[in-house]
């Protein structure tokens, strides 16, 4: 496993960091343990995947597809969650460019940023509103 994964309960978001060398099961493990964090009727707003830690990025074109399909398939279940990827590099970036295309029919709103500010700035003033507008609050 090479992440970790917070849920911030006042915003009911989930913040994954990704980091050291990580490959499409990785990703797909972490975004399989979305479920669990809905309890007794709890929301999602919005879901953080950070990649700013990754050293090696081992995802092929058909590895986005797989993730996609698995966003795709949980998005009929788990509705109205805003996703933020951080993208720092040129080809996580631009994998992230592919997979949008491929979630066109998820559920999800999407979006893929290349530095961690931009992404939280998306979810706070677009995702989640006022009440976690507090800086003890958000992702950071």
């Amino acid at each position: 496993m090479q992440y970790s994964t917070r849920y911030i309960e006042p915003c009911h978001c989930i913040d994954i960091v990704f980091y050291g060398s990580i490959s499409t099961e990785d990703i797909i493990d972490a975004v399989s343990v979305l479920p669990q964090y809905i309890k007794d009727g709890e929301h999602i707003a919005a879901i953080l995947f950070d990649y700013s830690e990754v050293s090696a990025f081992n995802v092929t074109t058909n590895g986005i597809k797989q993730i996609a399909d698995k966003k795709e398939e949980l998005s009929k279940n788990i509705k109205d969650v805003s996703v933020a990827i951080v993208a720092p590099s040129l080809p996580i970036y631009g994998t992230f460019q592919i997979w949008l295309s491929y979630s066109i029919n998820s559920k999800w709103k999407n979006s893929v940023f290349k530095t961690r500010g931009s992404a939280e700035y998306w979810i706070r003033d677009n995702v989640v509103g006022e009440h976690c507008k507090r800086q003890d609050c958000l992702i950071s």
